[in-house]
């Protein structure tokens, strides 16, 4: 159990100390300490930081252990935390020093979240910048993040860049040199929003394409 009156930072000096009386992962013995460390937390405002923090890392040590999936569904069956909850004091536990000093726990709370969206804010300006070179060059530069990136561009997050040749874009010169611009696949490329959209499409038609030939070969 923690020493009463201890504060995160000392915790983080000395470094926390997971019980060793059960094995931490999505069981009942887990959730039955965090649920006793919750309302020793709500009892005592003055020791609600430190048992967020400890809550915070027992979750981050559990949620390494399975899909994200399988912890929310254990913590919403067996934790008397909220995820709203669960996921703020996690934050706490991952950006301690963000709360140095701080003895009110909404105060940390919110402090934790302003920090948060100045990362996300970094993020997404780091995510611009990889979307515009992929644009401009076509090839996905180091550092690129396979779903959230090419989520972002798709939903048009992101403004496209301007014409720097003088030549038409690609996809209306391709249109324009086809002897197939009636083919269906043609019409469904050209009412895709862009050219971004269209590679997709491509790949999603090759896969297709590359699944029946496996088929049609089994019969043959």
């Amino acid at each position: 159990m923690l020493v009463e009156k201890q504060t995160v930072g000392e915790i983080v000096k000395v470094g926390f100390q997971f019980p060793t009386n059960f094995q931490i992962g999505t069981n009942i013995e887990t959730a039955k300490w965090i649920n006793e460390q919750n309302k020793c937390g709500i009892r005592a405002e003055a020791d609600a930081i430190y048992r967020a923090y400890s809550i915070g890392k027992m979750l981050l040590d559990v949620k390494k252990t399975v899909p994200e999936k399988t912890f929310l569904n254990w913590l919403d069956v067996n934790v008397e935390v909220s995820q709203r909850h669960a996921y703020n004091y996690m934050a706490i536990a991952q950006f301690p020093e963000k709360i140095s000093g701080e003895v009110s726990l909404n105060k940390a709370v919110e402090k934790i979240g302003v920090y948060q969206r100045e990362l996300r804010q970094i993020e997404d300006k780091k995510a611009d910048e990889r979307i515009a070179e992929y644009k401009e060059t076509g090839v996905k530069p180091d550092g690129w993040r396979k779903h959230t990136d090419d989520k972002r561009m798709n939903e048009g997050k992101v403004a496209p860049p301007l014409q720097t040749s003088q030549t038409a874009p690609i996809w209306e010169r391709l249109l324009e040199e086809s002897d197939r611009k009636d083919s269906w696949l043609y019409k469904h490329l050209d009412a895709l929003e862009n050219d971004n959209a269209r590679i997709e499409a491509c790949h999603d038609v090759i896969k297709m394409c590359k699944r029946i030939s496996t088929e049609l070969q089994k019969g043959v």
